[in-house]
């Protein structure tokens, strides 16, 4: 337990060397990342209020500039003292809000595998991965927008976790398309082969329909990864985000609707 707390402390100041994250419960970061502010805006009260106005109200009256110059000691000693704590929280929060969104959108990769070979009709929707992504965003808005949060700070946790989130997404449909590609440049080199001798013309023949059926099932592929992005970029809008990463996005709704 006392190795749990030291963790925890550790990474809210930065100095931890641990880089696995321990799991810890999000409202707790997020209501810990509010109250830190709540803390200091308390802080700066009492001191305006009690301490200046009353207990050094007769050596202000001799000196006005004293107020000004304690008021800023207070305020740097403030944010040396909460400052890297809250972008550490912040931090925290986000990371788990990727973490949650990844993992979901990591069934991604399964995409090939149920349409290569198995006579599954072309596909005329996102994937489920895609819904279920965006239902992590809509629930963490739902949770603490306008309540523990204020709605542009909630937008900010979830903008910076899209940033992470799309660049992830973009790499795991590369890495499929890319794979399509290599096995059609393969299937083409193979057809030349047999095409090229005239002694193995039902070899050739043969060839051809499989490459027939697997160019089919490659355009599926193409064709559920262009459902995806759509509604990928669809849930963005929704949702009022707005990434830099999103181009990544229209690059591959380029490839798959070229290549199809």
């Amino acid at each position: 337990m006392l190795s749990d707390d030291i963790d925890v402390a550790d990474r809210l100041t930065g100095t931890s060397t641990i880089s696995k994250i321990k799991t810890i419960d999000t409202k707790f970061l997020v209501n810990l990342y509010v109250d830190l502010q709540t803390f200091s805006n308390e802080v700066k009260k009492f001191f305006q209020n009690i301490i200046l106005g009353q207990r050094l109200s007769s050596i202000i009256s001799l000196s006005p500039n004293i107020r000004i110059e304690l008021t800023n000691i207070l305020d740097e000693t403030l944010l040396s003292l909460t400052d890297q704590c809250r972008k550490n929280l912040k931090n925290l929060v986000i990371e788990q809000l990727i973490d949650r969104c990844n993992e979901t959108l990591h069934s991604i990769q399964e995409i090939p595998r149920m349409y290569r070979k198995t006579n599954r009709e072309a596909p005329s929707k996102p994937s489920n991965s895609i819904i279920a992504t965006f239902r992590h965003l809509q629930a963490f808005s739902n949770d603490y927008s306008g309540t523990i949060l204020t709605e542009d700070e909630c937008k900010q946790f979830q903008t910076i976790a899209m940033e992470e989130i799309t660049k992830n997404y973009y790499e795991l449909c590369s890495e499929i398309l890319s794979s399509v590609r290599k096995m059609e440049d393969s299937i083409q080199r193979l057809r030349r082969v047999r095409e090229s001798s005239k002694a193995l013309s039902s070899m050739t023949q043969s060839m051809t329909t499989s490459s027939t059926a697997s160019l089919t099932d490659d355009n599926k592929i193409r064709m559920q990864i262009q459902h995806d992005v759509n509604a990928y970029t669809t849930e963005l809008k929704n949702l009022d985000i707005q990434i830099e990463s999103s181009n990544k996005l229209t690059i591959l709704n380029e490839e798959s609707r070229l290549q199809i």
